[in-house]
């Protein structure tokens, strides 16, 4: 993703010219990476308050999050995330931005869509029941 502040892409050693294949050498690295999520960023950008926001939205339609896979909802979290970049596309596009990413755009809507089509698109209904809600209105000896 070219356009994404923080973002580059890795850098790819180039094979030695000649005859013969030879092997690449990849150039030595003086850090780990360190691999970054939602937790570990400044929570006061727009686009952080934007996807978690739809991330909390989209657990509770799903039923909450004790209702949820481990697997489920990291795909959640993938919704959430990139449908912050393609609002942050869309605002490229109508701002007139003549390097905004279209193709990238597609493709990154594209994955979205079916990516949420796995966690579910529909918003489930709770069963109520009678006992539980008047005990959590009016206590346990509610009636």
């Amino acid at each position: 993703m070219q356009n994404l502040p923080g973002m580059c892409a890795p850098s790819i050693p180039s094979l030695p010219s000649g005859n013969a294949p030879q092997a690449a050498t990849m150039p030595p690295t003086s850090s780990k990476v360190r691999l970054q999520t939602l937790q570990d960023l400044d929570g006061r950008s727009s686009a952080y308050k934007a996807a978690t926001r739809l991330r909390d939205d989209m657990i509770d339609d799903a039923g909450g999050v004790d209702t949820l896979s481990a697997v489920k909802l990291k795909l959640i979290e993938s919704v959430a995330t990139m449908t912050a970049v393609i609002d942050h596309y869309h605002a490229l596009i109508l701002s007139g931005d003549p390097s905004a990413p279209i193709a990238e755009l597609a493709t990154l809507t594209n994955t979205r869509n079916r990516t949420a089509a796995m966690v579910g698109l529909g918003k489930l209904t709770k069963t109520l029941d009678l006992r539980s809600y008047m005990a959590d209105e009016y206590g346990e000896g509610g009636r």
